[in-house]
């Protein structure tokens, strides 16, 4: 009996948290630094970099919502901390919170969630991921948790669902295990009220909510909207210097809406509101089931936005597990920053790791990408620039020009967001650069591959990549129109590029 008491007394001392962690509950709000370790070398080459962003973008939201003011670089090695330069110790920063952190990413076959057409087998990416977590008093030099260690791992059946058939489920994507790890990790540190922004300046928005999330917001409730709307509002000050401020509100009523409504739905609600002049009109409307909308759209973006009206509609999404409800705000925020992006001039690009990729993918980022961040800067300084579709394309041929962007991900960068009816579009001319000259050849040979000719759709498409060849979406379209080695040999070029679709249907070679 003795020894049992002496094994759970060194059990208890083993796991219970030291008088510094205890303490480290209770430290004050002050500006923290996070440095973050990520050794890439160890990544899987299909996401070399991605990992590192999608930590960031996590970590970034999760201090913010608990009220802390940080700032996160990255480091190749742990410091030391008995040898800390006085810029830290006496610098701006109350406390250093240190994170080394150590991914594995494994490649399995899952079954793809298709609950109406059965499982369909894919590869799947899963991630093992430990981080040592450090927090230190820098002015002091006292190390207030030290080393302390976190291991998670996407989980191979994650959505908790009865309605869904074990056959269909997903294993976890691998942002959700970096959700978990931080969720557990950062446990540790106290929340605060957040610090007020600045809103005597801001991009003016006109919300209109469908009735029941109005509802929610005139008792008193469902005020994740409103922070989701802060949250967007913070990352836009961040890159422009000028946040996202809500001038006014309404509500409208809509039927019920399926996945396959959203674009009806957007017409007539863009009709109803037109947008007053320079203020934005964006609307959010709540699907009577907001984790099968998330479900169904397989990490797409959920919105629709017109750039010539000045009009966004997203629907207000629940995390597709319940246990990560406090991550709703995050993924609603991407949402409307991501549409709110397209009506000040920003398109879809196959870059991950920035908000205007066609789908959150994993890396969820609210970065805007180089040509992205110029076109809504030149928006900004020029309103009227954007006056028409034409004028549109013009300034954005030029925008790829002159920042040299590598335009990997069109045509889908917006063919399904400007409308392919418009006639602005047919026969027009939009300069002499490579990109320019081959625009139009990309819009007829997608419009061709929408209506499934295949022969014609090629025919334009390859004559799209004499004018810029390396389009990573035109050949992944080439792909789809052509066959056997042909059709391989385009799909493979796309993935090289960079083109994301492509990446995901090779994935399965790279391994």
């Amino acid at each position: 009996m003795k020894y049992l008491l002496l094994l759970l007394a060194l059990v208890s001392a083993i796991f219970a948290p030291s008088a510094a962690q205890k303490e480290a509950l209770k430290i004050e709000k002050g500006p923290l630094l996070v440095l973050i370790r990520s050794p890439h070398k160890n990544l899987n080459k299909m996401y070399p970099g991605n990992f590192a962003a999608c930590l960031k973008n996590h970590l970034d939201y999760w201090l913010w919502s608990k009220g802390w003011d940080c700032t996160i670089r990255e480091t190749g090695k742990k410091p030391k901390w008995n040898s800390l330069p006085d810029t830290l110790k006496n610098g701006a920063y109350k406390y250093i919170l240190y994170l080394d952190t150590k991914p594995k990413f494994d490649l399995v076959k899952t079954a793809s969630e298709n609950v109406k057409e059965g499982k369909i087998e894919g590869p799947s990416i899963r991630l093992i991921l430990k981080m040592q977590l450090s927090l230190i008093d820098p002015g002091n030099g006292q190390i207030l948790i030290d080393g302390r260690q976190f291991q998670v791992e996407s989980l191979k059946n994650w959505i908790n669902d009865s309605l869904v058939p074990d056959s269909a489920r997903l294993s976890e994507p691998p942002d959700f295990a970096i959700k978990r790890l931080l969720s557990d990790a950062l446990a540790l540190l106290p929340s605060f009220p957040r610090t007020a922004l600045d809103s005597s300046d801001g991009i003016p928005i006109h919300l209109v909510v469908d009735s029941r999330i109005y509802n929610d917001i005139h008792h008193g409730g469902d005020s994740s909207l409103i922070t989701a709307l802060d949250y967007a509002s913070f990352q836009f000050r961040r890159q422009f210097g000028i946040g996202l401020k809500m001038v006014s509100k309404d509500f409208f009523t809509i039927p019920e809406v399926s996945f396959s409504d959203i674009e009806n739905l957007f017409r007539s609600f863009a009709k109803k509101y037109p947008s007053p002049g320079d203020t934005l009109m964006v609307g959010v409307f709540r699907p009577d089931n907001p984790m099968d909308f998330y479900r169904q759209g397989q990490n797409l973006q959920i919105g629709s936005s017109e750039l010539g009206r000045k009009a966004a509609l997203v629907a207000q999404l629940e995390m597709p597990d319940s246990n990560f409800s406090g991550w709703g705000v995050f993924l609603n925020s991407q949402l409307l920053l991501h549409e709110i992006g397209h009506l000040l001039g920003a398109v879809h690009v196959s870059d991950v790791v920035s908000i205007m990729t066609r789908r959150t993918a994993w890396v969820s980022s609210f970065r805007f990408d180089k040509l992205n961040s110029f076109m809504i800067r030149a928006g900004l300084a020029d309103k009227s620039r954007f006056a028409g579709v034409n004028e549109y394309l013009v300034s954005l041929a030029a925008a790829i020009d002159s920042t040299g962007y590598r335009l990997s991900d069109y045509p889908a960068i917006y063919f399904s967001y400007i409308n392919l009816n418009r006639k602005e579009l047919i026969g027009a001319s939009f300069g002499n650069s490579a990109f320019s000259q081959s625009l139009t050849y990309a819009v007829d040979g997608y419009r061709q591959y929408l209506l499934k000719n295949s022969l014609s759709a090629g025919e334009f498409f390859h004559l799209a990549l004499k004018g810029a060849g390396d389009q990573g979406a035109i050949h992944y379209y080439l792909s789809r129109v052509s066959d056997g080695d042909q059709s391989r040999r385009e799909l493979k070029l796309a993935a090289e590029i960079g083109y994301f679709d492509a990446v995901s249907k090779l994935v399965s070679f790279w391994k």
